[in-house]
C-alpha cells in the first residue's frame, strides 16, 4: 500500500460524512420551509424544531429540548441520530394522518352528495311510474264506451298529475336547498384549505407560494391591460442579532410587528403583502408606478423605524431595507424579481434603513 493512502482514505471518508450531513441538514431545512399546521402543533413550532435538529446535526449544537449549556458542542458533540429519526417518524406520521383525514372528509362529502342525487333520481322514477300507470288506466277508459268510467279515470289522472307536480316542486326545493348547503360547505372547506396553503402561519400574510402566484398574475394583467405594477422586496436589518441576543420568540415578535406595520402601510385591497421567507417580505402594488411605490416604501421605512416592539420588558428597534422596481412590459416574473433583489442589495450596501430603486 502506498504511503499516505490511509490518510487519503480517511480524508475521503470524512468528506463523504460531511456531504451526508449537509444533505440531511438541507433536507430538514426544506421540510421546515414547507411545514404546515397540524392539530397537535403549528407550522412555526415544527419549522423551529426542524431547524434545531439541523443545527444539532451540522454544528453539534444541543439537540431540541436539551437545556444543558455545558454539553459538548461542535465536532466533539455526539449526534442524536436516534432522536432525529424518532422526531421525523412521529412528524411524518402526524402529517400523513392529517392528510388522510382531510382526504377522507372530502371523499365523504362527495359521496354524500352523489348518494343524495341518486336517491332523488330513484324517487323521481317511482313518481313517474305511478303517474304512467294512472295515465294507462285513463287511456283504457278512453278506449271504451263507459263515460262514467272515463270521467272517473280522468279525475284520478288529474289528481295523480297534481300530486306528482306538487311532489316534484317540494322535492326540487328541498334538493336545491340541500345541494346548495352541501356545495357551499364543500366550497368553504376547499377555500379554507387553499387559503391555509397560501398563508404564512406566523404573520398571517401571504406566503411564498401565494406570492409567486400573485406575481405571475400581476405580470399577466400588466401585459394584457397595459397598467403599471410595482414590486418591493423588504429585508429587516440585523434581524439575526435579535434571534442571537433575545431568542427566536423575540424574533417571531419582531416579524409579527413588521408584518403589522406593512399591512398598515399598504392598505389597498389590490396590494399583495407577503412574507417572502425568513426575515424578508415582499409587496406587489398593482396599478402603481415607480414613484408611488418609492413613496409608500419610504413611508413604511419611517413607520417601522418609529415603531417600538416590547418583548419581555425589552424594546426591540426595527429598521428595514427596501428595493423597489416597476415592471417592464414583456418582462418575466423571475427577471422582475431579480431586479427588485438588486435594488434591495443596493439599499443594504448604501447603509440599510432606506429605499433603493432599480
Amino acid at each position: 500500500m502506498r504511503p499516505g493512502s490511509d490518510g487519503a482514505r480517511l480524508k475521503l471518508n470524512q468528506e463523504e460524512i460531511d456531504r451526508g450531513l449537509d444533505t440531511v441538514g438541507t433536507f430538514l431545512r426544506i421540510w421546515a420551509r414547507h411545514a404546515f399546521n397540524l392539530p397537535s402543533r403549528n407550522a412555526v413550532d415544527t419549522a423551529r424544531e426542524l431547524e434545531a435538529w439541523a443545527t444539532h446535526l451540522l454544528l453539534g449544537q444541543p439537540r431540541p429540548g436539551e437545556p444543558d449549556e455545558s454539553a459538548p458542542r461542535g465536532a466533539m458533540a455526539r449526534r442524536d441520530w436516534a432522536g432525529v429519526r424518532n422526531f421525523i417518524a412521529a412528524l411524518r406520521g402526524e402529517e400523513s394522518e392529517f392528510v388522510q383525514q382531510a382526504v377522507s372528509d372530502f371523499q365523504e362529502t362527495v359521496h354524500g352528495l352523489v348518494s343524495r342525487v341518486r336517491e332523488a333520481i330513484a324517487e323521481e322514477r317511482v313518481l313517474d311510474s305511478k303517474l304512467a300507470a294512472q295515465l294507462d288506466r285513463l287511456r283504457e277508459a278512453a278506449a271504451g264506451n263507459d263515460l262514467r268510467a272515463l270521467k272517473a279515470a280522468a279525475a284520478q289522472a288529474a289528481d295523480a298529475v297534481s300530486v306528482v307536480l306538487d311532489a316534484h316542486r317540494t322535492r326540487q326545493a328541498a334538493q336545491e336547498t340541500e345541494m346548495t348547503a352541501r356545495l357551499t360547505a364543500m366550497g368553504a372547506r376547499l377555500q379554507s384549505a387553499e387559503q391555509a396553503a397560501e398563508e404564512d402561519s406566523l404573520t398571517g400574510l401571504v406566503n411564498r407560494r401565494g406570492f409567486d402566484s400573485e406575481l405571475s398574475k400581476a405580470v399577466s394583467l400588466s401585459d394584457q391591460f397595459k397598467v403599471p405594477s410595482a414590486l418591493l422586496l423588504i429585508d429587516l436589518d440585523h434581524f439575526k442579532t435579535i434571534n442571537d441576543t433575545s431568542g427566536h420568540p423575540a424574533g417571531d415578535a419582531a416579524l409579527k410587528a413588521a408584518a403589522n406595520v406593512l399591512t398598515r402601510s399598504f392598505p389597498r385591497r389590490g396590494d399583495c403583502v407577503a412574507r417572502f421567507g425568513g426575515d424578508e417580505f415582499a409587496v406587489i402594488m398593482r396599478d402603481s408606478g415607480l414613484d408611488e411605490a418609492r413613496r409608500v416604501g419610504a413611508r413604511f421605512v419611517e413607520s417601522l423605524r418609529a415603531h417600538r416592539v416590547l418583548y419581555e420588558g425589552k424594546v426591540l428597534h426595527l429598521t428595514a431595507s427596501v428595493g423597489v422596481t416597476e415592471m417592464i412590459p414583456g418582462e418575466l416574473p423571475a427577471a422582475w424579481l431579480a431586479r427588485a433583489d438588486s435594488a434591495l442589495y443596493a439599499a443594504k450596501v448604501a447603509g440599510r434603513d432606506r429605499v433603493a430603486v432599480a
